[in-house]
């Protein structure tokens, strides 16, 4: 979760905690009047008209501790909302940037893979080359030898004729 909507979570939840100890205080408010009024012996008529006034006080204690909460949440998180966007405002550019980037990342990577097949095709080649200068060597080689051996013969046949000087 996006830190900045995990703090709005946050605050709202803190806020709610603090409306749910406001209306306890206030039950307890009201358990407390209602024990009041049951143990004073008060005429029926002076008994309403006060208990009437204490509950408008207290009606109004309770919207006044509500609105206060509410302008709190309310406050925090439009806050924490702006914080967010602009958070996001920075975030967006950084991503277009980073998405520009892997794609030259792409490309560059496509460019060394073809070069680098050229270069084991060449590679390929050239040890095609090699094998072969090595066959023909070795049949010169081989050939050189037999030239070598049918010349001795030849030269030792040779030596039975005598060739007279100068004729």
């Amino acid at each position: 979760m996006n830190p900045a909507l995990a703090a709005v979570v946050k605050a709202l939840k803190g806020s709610e905690r603090d409306i749910d100890a406001s209306l306890s205080a206030v039950s307890q408010g009201w358990d407390s009047l209602a024990k009041e009024v049951a143990t004073r012996a008060i005429t029926p008529a002076e008994s309403l008209q006060r208990r009437a006034a204490q509950a408008d006080r207290l009606l109004l204690l309770i919207e006044q501790v509500a609105a206060q909460e509410i302008d709190a949440v309310a406050n925090g998180s439009v806050a924490l909302a702006e914080r967010a966007g602009g958070l996001l405002s920075q975030i967006v550019p950084n991503i277009s940037k980073t998405s520009q980037l892997v794609q030259q990342i792409t490309l560059a990577s496509a460019e060394q893979t073809a070069g680098v097949r050229q270069i084991n095709v060449a590679i390929n080649q050239l040890s095609m080359t090699t094998q072969q200068n090595s066959a023909s060597s070795e049949q010169l080689a081989s050939t050189a030898e037999e030239m070598s051996s049918q010349a001795e013969e030849l030269h030792h046949t040779m030596s039975f004729f005598k060739v007279a000087p100068g004729a």
